[in-house]
């Protein structure tokens, strides 16, 4: 498993590229992650999902690993491993790919702040393509909250 920085520190928030989105965790130390996802082989089935403590292998499945930098910690490195340890066994909510998915928790735990950069993305490249006053703009506004609603009320 190939890392860009030659060893990591616990309190990193890593990513790993999964052909068409990251996953993200923290590293706790000792080949340990802990990170917000499914406990069945589907890593995407929200039902299933928790935060929990896997090895770095289970996490990366194989695929590189990158310490991600894009927020700047608010927290020391002691206070993000802990802020995750604590929610092992925990959903922090319920998860939701719109508003609480893996990165939302790993930038939680590293900032206090519940963030996605990828769904930020998204919505910015859809906002690019579509008209702005637009009935299409409309529609995926629409769709956007009602995705995250359905999956809140799936999950609770």
């Amino acid at each position: 498993m190939k890392t860009k920085r030659n060893k990591l520190i616990p309190g990193d928030v890593l990513r790993v590229f999964r052909g068409i989105y990251y996953h993200y965790g923290v590293y706790v130390g000792n080949g340990r992650v802990v990170h917000f996802c499914s406990t069945t082989r589907n890593e995407l089935d929200a039902l299933s999902a928790d935060i929990v403590e896997t090895s770095l292998s289970r996490f990366s499945k194989g695929d590189p690993v990158s310490v991600d930098t894009q927020i700047a910690s608010v927290f020391d490195r002691e206070e993000i491993v802990r802020r995750a340890r604590n929610s092992i066994g925990t959903k922090l909510g319920t998860y939701n790919l719109l508003s609480n998915n893996c990165e939302h928790f790993a930038n939680w735990c590293r900032c206090g702040r519940s963030v996605s950069t990828q769904v930020r993305d998204v919505d910015n490249i859809f906002n690019e393509i579509l008209p702005k006053d637009s009935l299409l703009r409309d529609m995926k506004d629409i769709a956007f909250f009602m995705f995250g609603r359905m999956q809140l009320c799936r999950l609770t």
